[in-house]
């Protein structure tokens, strides 16, 4: 199962996100659930968390990368299990054009 997330243009199968807002899914293996999240200015992290209630997903964040993956993507959520990426402003990778997308 992977999820990839925080892609920069829109695409029609794309869920829109609002910050702290939790979304449950469930993903085929091999298969990719695109969601988009705009990030306020006044943001000084994005915290994203993956839980797993079933297998093992995966999540690619990119702010440059349209469609990441485990080569493209600035952040790689790959472990086992539950995890949580916290991603400050102060990041070189982190959005460097508003509207932060």
């Amino acid at each position: 199962t992977i999820v990839r997330i925080l892609r920069v243009n829109a695409q029609p199968s794309e869920q829109v996100l609002e910050m702290s807002q939790l979304r449950s899914a469930f993903v085929n293996e091999d298969s990719f659930q695109y969601y988009r999240v705009h990030i306020p200015p006044t943001s000084s992290a994005i915290k994203v968390k993956l839980i797993p209630s079933y297998g093992d997903p995966d999540a690619y964040l990119s702010f440059t990368s349209s469609e990441p993956d485990d080569l493209t993507a600035t952040w790689v959520m790959d472990d086992v299990g539950a995890e949580e990426q916290v991603i400050k402003r102060e990041a070189v990778e982190f959005c460097q054009f508003e509207p932060c997308i």
